[in-house]
């Protein structure tokens, strides 16, 4: 039996068949509050406090530790973002206010200022607020500095880092903005045959430099290339899609839309720059209305939803699905889902608070290993990679034929998985036949190996 004050509890061990209750054993609680609630499992305590966190303690052990929880006022209020800064210290966002985990008091500490996305940099974060512009903070102590060059007042609804330029999106401007963050200056970059009222929502970078934007009152997205200058516009262009947006690990751009999603594995314009191509649907998602996605270690993508969470895995085809009915999910309506990679987890935001969820995903691997590759076999062509998992963190693939012929050569392995499109070093599509996919690791000098069917039809 367990029985608590304010800052203590007190653990009766009662005998079976015992008519007398021996002296309680008394234990510290971390916290002081009388508004607690108890439950004990085996050789457990949890302990929930009203305000602040959860106690565990462990009977055999006779310790226990708090369990950093969220905060208790983001549980009772709509949350709609959540991001580490440079600190490695989470923030979540409300709709009026965010909080955040000071690593240094171990507690959470409430910020004024609500924010739509968080930029961190080696030395500072940068901050796109729902009210206030752009802000940056360099240490807990400081102040927010606010950048007064674009009506400090407005709605920063996203912004990416590419370089050293801060990409903005903001509300009611329909243009994009570019903020150096070096010298703090800031270039306004009008989106062509846009109406006044529509602007730019989110944005991200592909590992070729294009800006993907999706757009306000339903017009779709746009990507934009400014061909690596800001003020040379001779060689910039503008294409238009038809929508939140994420890339994973290997670069693939995934797309989600109030109606269904679709990925571009390798995006490339058509000779006259006028659309992108190899768009590939997802098709066990079509007709969802999706609001969020986020990537995991292992390659699976995260789509939130107004009706839970959809879990779509490298081939494509659903995996999981988490709804308030069948978990703990606070709500349905999911606002963002961010991935925690020190504490393994997928943290959602919700119209009723945060929920997380621990997830199982592939890491890098420590030793030589035999490597994985899905789809096998690999039929060709296809717009879709074959992806390749069970890798040394920063090896370096070559595929070969069976017969040892160098065919491709893949660098830099991240977060234990790579993929490869079927074609040679010349970019042409490779025959049929069973090649060998060989991993190597030059610091520790390892290699890993493994062989792969391809089909190449018509």
């Amino acid at each position: 039996m367990v029985a608590s004050t304010s800052n203590h509890f007190f653990l009766f061990d009662s005998q079976p068949n015992s008519e007398t209750v021996q002296d309680p054993l008394i234990f510290p609680l971390p916290f002081q509050s009388s508004s607690k609630s108890i439950f004990i499992s085996k050789d457990s305590i949890l302990f929930g406090e009203y305000t602040d966190s959860l106690y565990l303690f462990s009977i055999s052990n006779k310790s226990g530790f708090i369990l950093n929880s969220f905060p208790s006022s983001l549980f009772f209020n709509e949350a709609t973002r959540i991001a580490k800064d440079h600190l490695n210290q989470l923030h979540i966002s409300g709709l009026s206010q965010s909080n955040f985990f000071n690593t240094s008091t171990a507690k959470w500490q409430r910020d004024t200022v609500a924010f739509n996305k968080m930029i961190p940099t080696p030395n500072a974060t940068f901050f796109a607020t729902k009210k206030h512009g752009l802000l940056k903070r360099t240490s807990v102590s400081t102040f927010f500095k606010s950048f007064g060059t674009a009506t400090p007042d407005s709605e920063i609804t996203d912004l990416t880092l590419n370089g050293s330029i801060l990409w903005l999106c903001i509300t009611g401007k329909p243009s994009l903005f570019a903020f150096n963050i070096s010298d703090e200056t800031i270039t306004e970059i009008k989106i062509p045959s846009l109406p006044n009222h529509v602007y730019p929502t989110s944005i991200i970078t592909d590992d070729e430099g294009r800006k993907w934007l999706a757009l306000s009152h339903n017009f779709g997205g746009a990507v934009y290339y400014d061909g690596g200058t800001i003020s040379n516009t001779t060689d910039d262009y503008w294409l238009t899609l038809n929508t939140t947006s994420g890339k994973d690990k290997l670069g693939a751009i995934w797309i989600a839309t109030n109606n269904g999603a679709c990925v571009f594995y390798t995006p490339k314009t058509d000779a006259n720059k006028e659309r992108i191509l190899n768009a590939t649907m997802v098709s066990d998602l079509a007709g969802k209305v999706l609001t969020a996605v986020a990537s995991d270690p292992s390659g699976d993508i995260w789509f939130g939803s107004t009706t839970g969470v959809w879990v779509v895995n490298s081939s494509l085809t659903l995996k999981n699905y988490y709804s308030e009915n069948s978990t703990p999910l606070l709500s349905n309506r999911i606002n963002q889902i961010y991935f925690d990679p020190q504490q393994g987890q997928m943290i959602f935001a919700t119209n009723k608070g945060v929920s997380s969820l621990f997830i199982d995903t592939y890491k890098p691997s420590t030793s030589a290993s035999f490597l994985s590759s899905f789809p096998s076999p690999f039929r060709i062509p296809s717009d879709a990679p074959v992806i390749i998992h069970g890798l040394m963190e920063n090896a370096n693939i070559n595929i070969l034929t069976a017969s040892g012929k160098h065919v491709r050569t893949i660098e830099k392995a991240t977060s234990g998985g790579a993929s490869w499109d079927g074609k040679d070093d010349n970019g042409q599509w490779v025959s049929s036949g069973i090649y060998l996919i060989v991993a190597y690791e030059s610091n520790s000098k390892t290699t890993s190996i493994g062989k792969l069917a391809v089909i190449r039809g018509n």
